[in-house]
């Protein structure tokens, strides 16, 4: 059985077992059309030059490889497939996007684009206009349902460095037009900035021009999914073999991404209480089978895993990244064990809407304090008492969330969340023992009994 179809069937048992979604919404026809969608991008071949190469849109110079994403950017509630292909500082970075629908996968947009996280300038234009702080395109509608799609490109050469913001126009077939453009020439410290191809007097002149022409739109929020794979730009160098290696690489990402899309990141949850929707995250990672979780990485053993200690404990336990600066950890070190479920949540990245009232992870100690309420910071160890770990911890009615740092005042913090067991009442035991290091449960019974201490 190819790798195509390997990963097809992964992603078919995992829906068939109820591991994705509640059995109430695995038969649903949106959810069909989801699934749908994305086995369907896992037998398109993206290396391809009709794919890759065959655009209006280039970049002006041969490019850094290409990136994929998936984003639902039409919100009709299916994924679209992403290909970022990004100049060698020359300009015109360049998005394309293709669409699900009738069974098939089609161009449906390109446009030029620029990741956020690939804008190299000394041009601070995010501040000159909220509007040009953009992770790849953002959606605007206006009361007539009339789309703009926003989006920036950069260039920087010979101490030239130039800013531009695009605009996308769903109603008038996808035209894309200049909106502004900032030139900065640092060799004479001068500046031109342009408003659809008027010169206007300062960065406050075109703050006012861009926020009155977008007035009356309102942003349409778009989740973008980075996946962990890329392409070399010389692909079409590569031999049958290689491109094939290529393609089994982006498949496998592809399925990972869709795990966790599925799994955890599609929330169906609108118009629900921050906590509440907090809360739900929380509990389907905390739903993450180990054994379904390493088949949808195509992992085949621990020693391709990370390790996390236990705080205030010599033991430790694996961990799989997950995406979004985001592990689960799980008790077990030596081998996987398939029905395991994690024993705790690790948070990294500070973009995120996860944490302990308004506290994140990234915050030090007071800023955490500031954002939740003042509490005892206490020095710990991981593995080892020589290494001091410092820690803030906070309790609510199903977790425990404790925000580390080897730094006494919370430089570079994480976050841990550690579930609370409700059986512990039963057995008149307090709620915070269950949530301490070292406790692990040993069967999927999850009960006080079968809790054993590791340290």
């Amino acid at each position: 059985m190819n790798t195509t179809k390997k990963i097809v069937l992964i992603l078919i048992c995992i829906i068939l077992n109820g591991i994705v979604l509640p059995a109430d919404q695995i038969q649903s026809e949106p959810q069909k059309e989801k699934e749908a969608a994305i086995k369907t991008y896992l037998t398109v071949d993206w290396t391809s030059r009709e794919v890759l190469w065959e655009h209006d849109i280039m970049p002006n110079d041969s490019g850094k490889g290409w990136e994929f994403w998936l984003a639902d950017i039409d919100f009709d509630g299916i994924q679209e497939m992403l290909i970022t292909f990004l100049a060698n500082h020359c300009g015109q970075n360049s998005l394309y996007v293709y669409q699900y629908e009738n069974n098939s996968v089609s161009s449906y947009l390109d446009m030029i684009a620029t990741p956020d996280k690939d804008v190299i300038t000394l041009i601070d234009y995010k501040n000159i206009s909220p509007y040009m702080d953009i992770e790849l395109a953002d959606a605007y509608v206006n009361q007539q349902n009339e789309y703009r799609y926003l989006s920036i490109d950069c260039s920087g050469i010979g101490g030239v460095e130039q800013i531009s913001l695009y605009e996308t126009v769903l109603e008038d077939d996808f035209r894309q037009a200049e909106l502004a453009r900032i030139t900065y020439y640092s060799e004479t410290d001068q500046w031109e900035i342009y408003f659809k191809g008027d010169e206007v007097a300062s960065a406050e002149a075109l703050h006012d021009r861009i926020s009155q022409y977008m007035d009356g739109y309102e942003k349409q929020e778009i989740c973008y999914r980075h996946l962990e794979k890329s392409f070399p730009r010389d692909i079409f160098m590569l031999s049958a073999d290689e491109k094939k290696r290529e393609l089994e690489e982006l498949y496998g990402a592809l399925g990972n991404r869709a795990f966790l899309l599925f799994a955890v990141e599609d929330r169906l949850l609108t118009g629900v209480k921050e906590r509440d929707c907090s809360y739900a995250i929380y509990e389907k990672y905390f739903g993450l089978k180990q054994g379904d979780l390493v088949r949808s990485m195509n992992i085949k053993s621990t020693d391709e895993l990370g390790k996390e200690g236990f705080l205030n404990s010599h033991f430790g336990g694996i961990t799989i990244n997950v995406g979004e600066g985001v592990c689960v950890q799980y008790s077990n070190t030596d081998s996987i064990i398939e029905n395991n479920l994690p024993c705790g949540i690790i948070i990294e990245s500070d973009n995120t809407e996860l944490g302990f009232m308004g506290a994140r992870a990234g915050m030090d100690f007071g800023e955490i304090q500031d954002n939740a309420y003042p509490g005892e910071v206490q020095k710990g160890y991981m593995y080892n008492e020589e290494i001091n770990v410092y820690y803030l911890e906070y309790f609510d009615e199903s977790y425990r969330y404790v925000y580390l740092s080897y730094d006494p005042e919370g430089r570079d913090s994480w976050l841990l969340v550690e579930k609370l067991d409700a059986t512990a009442h039963v057995y008149g035991l307090d709620a915070s023992l269950t949530a301490v290091p070292g406790y692990v449960y040993v069967d999927d019974a999850m009960t006080i009994k079968n809790m054993v201490w590791l340290g």
